[in-house]
């Protein structure tokens, strides 16, 4: 009679999780009774820290190799382990898998090009059309080496017919991010610039506060260019830095408060590029289009994001395929074709939908696909 213990494998997806998200979840893979199936598998799950993460439910059939920990992130940064004991009449089998809670958005911060004249004094929303847009360190301009007159500037060329080589002279530009103070305090913000501009942020966390309620003009005066904020260290507060250029691309906003050296420009040492809570929603009607001996197709309906207009830029890119907890494939399309698959041999699939920030869906149904038998005429 077979005497072993049960087996757990590893996480197939990650294990750090932003801050604020919420409800998260962990696939656990290689879980084994050991004996080739003849004993029951019964999950035991808990958390060292209930103060970061809270196990909500487990997902799991005594047989099949995977299963899914859901669990609450409770905004508090930090690390803790979920454990996971996996017992039958041998006896138990305890693995342990930190989770680390914190921002894990990338840093960087969007620099924008439009194709507005100056004296408009437009501050662009989500759905003012970028003529350039990409990722920056610092707000310091000139910020961008593109070649502006290769740029989409209709305007810009219809008022400077004449000055197509230096249009950048004359654009309306704009700096967006989330801002991470590395201290609680009183920080201090200074546009130093020719010509005029704004710089505003957030007084709370909110994705979608940023910072109407307090805003530096700089209509060249020099009073007017510098302003303070109390901002908690951590926390993410948006940001937006809008310059309209007069012949002069010479503008710095600078920075200085508790944990910061001097004063210096706002960097991507403390920004992010998104902050976004809202993942995709789950896939849905996942099932197997066809099978063979060796292969798989496998459909799927598309995740929606941005259900509650948080981060309008944010949007599905892709599919992530898991087979048997391990992640196997990416995709951008509603289907995959698995191959290289063993004959007369069953597996487990999961699908997950992805946005451009890198937030997960939750899971799809567990598809399971038993191969045919190998084709011998």
């Amino acid at each position: 009679v077979a005497q072993t213990i049960p087996t757990i494998g590893t996480v197939g997806n990650t294990t750090n999780v932003n801050k604020g998200s919420n409800a998260n979840y962990i696939i656990v893979n290689g879980i084994s009774d050991g004996d080739n199936g003849s004993q029951t598998v019964a999950l035991t799950v808990t958390s060292s820290n209930t103060s970061i993460i809270s196990v909500t439910s487990v997902v799991f059939t005594s047989g099949q190799p995977v299963a899914i920990i859901n669990f609450q992130e409770l905004g508090t940064a930090g690390t803790a382990n979920i454990s996971v004991s996996g017992t039958d009449l041998d006896g138990t089998f305890t693995k342990s898998f930190p989770i680390t809670v914190g921002d894990f958005y990338p840093n960087g911060i969007f620099f924008n090009v439009y194709d507005v004249i100056f004296w408009k004094k437009v501050v662009p929303t989500p759905s003012t059309v970028s003529a350039l847009t990409s990722v920056i360190s610092s707000i310091v301009l000139p910020s961008n080496p593109a070649v502006y007159s290769n740029l989409f500037l209709p305007n810009m060329k219809t008022d400077f017919p004449n000055n197509t080589t230096n249009l950048e002279k004359y654009l309306t530009t704009m700096y967006t991010g989330y801002l991470i103070p590395p201290a609680t305090g009183v920080y201090t913000f200074n546009m130093t610039s020719t010509n005029e501009g704004i710089f505003s942020i957030g007084t709370n966390i909110s994705p979608d506060d940023d910072g109407s309620d307090f805003m530096i003009v700089n209509p060249n005066t020099v009073s007017s260019r510098v302003g303070s904020r109390t901002l908690t260290g951590g926390n993410m507060y948006k940001f937006k830095c809008v310059y309209w250029t007069i012949e002069n691309a010479d503008m710095i906003l600078n920075w200085s408060g508790p944990g910061l050296t001097g004063s210096a420009p706002v960097s991507s040492t403390y920004t992010k590029l998104y902050k976004d809570f809202n993942k995709p929603t789950s896939p849905t009607t996942f099932a197997v289009q066809s099978k063979g001996v060796t292969f798989a197709n496998l459909t799927w309906a598309a995740s929606l994001d941005n259900v509650n207009g948080v981060d309008k830029n944010t949007k599905v890119v892709g599919y992530t395929i898991y087979q048997n907890g391990v992640k196997l494939m990416t995709t951008a399309g509603l289907n995959a074709q698995i191959t290289g698959l063993t004959s007369s041999t069953g597996y487990s699939f999961l699908v997950t939908g992805f946005d451009v920030v890198g937030n997960e869906s939750l899971p799809s149904n567990k598809l399971p696909v038993t191969t045919y038998g190998a084709d011998n005429t």
